[in-house]
C-alpha cells in the first residue's frame, strides 16, 4: 500500500472514530418510567391554565399530598372554579388509594369506540406542584374507580 494509500485509510479511521464520539454524547437514557403509586408530572406551578408547564415532562412518584385540585370546564370549555380536596376530606384516602393502581397491561382484544373528557387533576405537595397520573384500563381509558373517586361518587362495583 502507498504512503498517500495508509494516508487516506488513516484519516478514514480517525473521522468514523471521532463521529463515533459524537453522536455517543447525544444518547440520552430514557426517563424512569414509575407505573405504581401515586404518580405524575412535575409542574412549574399549580395553575389550572389550559397548558401547564412542566419543567420534565417525565412521570415521578408523587408523595406527600397536601391537597388536590380538579381543574374543571363547564359547557363548551368555560372555565369553572377548580375543586380543592384536603386530607380532612373523606375523599381524600379514596383520592391517593384510587389513583395509586397500577395502569392495566394493554388487551389485546377488542376496545370501546369511546371518548373521554379529560380529566386534570393537581397534587400540591411540599416538593412542589404535580398534574397526577390517571390510572387506564386496557383499552387506555380512565379506570371506573378513579374516575369514581375523582367525580366524588360512589365507588363502581369491583369486578
Amino acid at each position: 500500500m502507498t504512503r498517500k494509500g495508509i494516508l487516506v485509510v488513516l484519516g478514514l479511521v480517525v473521522s468514523l472514530t471521532i463521529a463515533g464520539c459524537d453522536s455517543s454524547k447525544s444518547h440520552v437514557s430514557p426517563p424512569h418510567r414509575v407505573t405504581t403509586g401515586l404518580r405524575g408530572v412535575a409542574l412549574a406551578e399549580l395553575s389550572c391554565s389550559p397548558k401547564p408547564k412542566a419543567p420534565n415532562p417525565g412521570v415521578v412518584a408523587i408523595g406527600g399530598v397536601q391537597a388536590f385540585l380538579l381543574c374543571r370546564s363547564g359547557p363548551q370549555g368555560a372555565a369553572r372554579p377548580p375543586l380543592t380536596v384536603t386530607p380532612n376530606e373523606p375523599q381524600f384516602e379514596r383520592l391517593v388509594r384510587a389513583l395509586s393502581a397500577p395502569n392495566a397491561p394493554p388487551t389485546t382484544g377488542a376496545c370501546p369506540a369511546l371518548a373521554e373528557v379529560e380529566i386534570v387533576l393537581l397534587a400540591r405537595t411540599r416538593a412542589g406542584a404535580f398534574q397526577v397520573s390517571i390510572p387506564v384500563d386496557g383499552c387506555g381509558l380512565y379506570q371506573a374507580g378513579a374516575a369514581a373517586a375523582v367525580y366524588g361518587s360512589p365507588a363502581p362495583p369491583a369486578s
